[in-house]
């Protein structure tokens, strides 16, 4: 099977990715359809490898910003590797996993910190 590497280059020079269709800030059916298919392959990965990863943080009293970011892009990287999420088949795509593994270990970071902060202000 022969892929069309004129049209994929051009698509890539315009800013398409094979991730969603606009590139534009408005949504379109597609990006939302992309959101509905990646969201079971991203709550397994949390579920499967951020969790356990959270715990062994807090055991090891390890939770900071960083091991977050770490931790997320792990999660990223494992799930990008293993989980068979249709489309991605290249670099960006993988790339994009990757970053968005490392946003979401980030914000669980900043979640927990806000509640950490919350309860010890509750307790004064």
């Amino acid at each position: 099977q022969e892929l069309d590497h004129t049209n994929r280059t051009e698509t890539y020079i315009k800013g398409g990715s094979n991730l969603g269709g606009n590139t534009g800030s408005v949504p379109t059916g597609n990006q939302h359809a992309n959101f509905v298919v990646a969201f079971p392959y991203s709550f397994l990965a949390m579920l499967v490898l951020g969790m356990p990863l959270f715990l062994i943080g807090i055991c090891l009293d390890l939770v900071r910003w960083w091991s977050g970011l770490v931790a997320g892009t792990f999660v990223g990287i494992v799930a990008a590797v293993l989980l068979p999420y249709p489309g991605v088949i290249d670099l960006s795509g993988l790339l994009f996993l990757v970053s968005v593994g490392a946003l979401a270990g980030l914000i669980a970071w900043i979640v927990w910190h806000i509640s950490m902060i919350r309860s010890s202000l509750a307790k004064r």
